[in-house]
């Protein structure tokens, strides 16, 4: 993926990932986001890689870009308390070089505290 802007944008075709990590939660959050996504078939996959475990697990798959959705949509998942290798998010099956995703506004929000630990 490519951050040299505002927000990071992959291009196909192929599959781009950024990943963050390590971490350690102390308790639950959440992991907001906001995506873009440009071409049909598209899709922003989250995985998320707990510490000291092989498995990838799936925490977030887009629905398909159908018609005319040339807009921006938020969304957050649930991430239990727990230490993390890292949370990967990948722009998977850019058909071509028309083909982008975006993402933006990544942030850890406090669902007890009702903030962002960003801040």
């Amino acid at each position: 993926m490519n951050s040299g802007g505002s927000f990071a944008y992959a291009v196909g075709p192929g599959i781009s990932s950024l990943t963050l990590g390590p971490f350690e939660l102390p308790r639950n959050f959440y992991v907001e986001f906001c995506f873009y996504i440009s071409s049909y078939q598209s899709r922003l996959v989250i995985h998320v890689m707990k510490a000291n475990k092989e498995e990838r697990m799936r925490y977030y798959v887009t629905n398909n870009i159908t018609g005319n959705a040339h807009h921006w949509i938020c969304d957050k998942i649930f991430v239990p308390n727990g230490t993390y290798d890292a949370i990967e998010f990948s722009a998977e099956d850019m058909r071509n070089e028309y083909s982008y995703v975006g993402l933006d506004q990544i942030d850890i929000y406090d669902p007890i505290l009702r903030r962002s630990e960003c801040d």
